[in-house]
């Protein structure tokens, strides 16, 4: 059963990623609302933290790591989007959310550990991040975008 798991998600990221080369430069628009709906108790994002240390990104706290867009005329852009100098993410215990955009185009990122406390990722989270070959989903995540990871071709997963 864990394989078809898997299976599923590489097939719908992989079929995702012919058309993600965009993701971040068109934002998740009709997304928004499908996230909103997945964690409605969504805190205020000042109860998130983080520190960028020698390439290693530490987002620590309690709640939601917010959605973001990709266009400052949109709306908030994420601090880290884009950052080329990111090479592992991690996401602490108490952080239930991340969000949309937060970390796309961040193409020098290879690791990332996500807290079991993470209980949706959001569209376009990790998309272009084009280093990344393999993640690791903990079983607590009830929503995964289908963009989340969109336009990284050679990704595997495990759960």
């Amino acid at each position: 059963m864990k394989n078809k798991v898997i299976a599923g998600i590489t097939a719908v990221i992989m079929l995702c990623g012919i058309s993600a080369g965009t993701i971040c430069l068109t934002g998740c628009g009709s997304h928004a609302a499908v996230n909103a709906s997945a964690d409605s108790e969504t805190p205020a994002a000042d109860n998130i933290s983080w520190e960028l240390n020698a390439g290693t990104l530490t987002v620590s706290g309690s709640g939601a790591i917010e959605d973001f867009e990709y266009d400052e005329e949109d709306g908030k852009v994420s601090p880290w989007t884009g950052n080329s100098e990111i090479t592992k993410v991690i996401i602490g215990d108490g952080v239930t959310r991340i969000g949309d955009l937060a970390f796309c185009g961040c193409e020098g990122l290879t690791e990332i550990e996500i807290a079991d406390s993470v209980k949706s990722i959001g569209c376009a989270a990790f998309a272009k991040c084009t280093a990344l070959e393999s993640v690791e989903i903990p079983g607590s995540v009830e929503y995964l975008d289908e963009h989340a990871f969109g336009g990284i071709m050679h990704l595997t997963f495990a759960l």
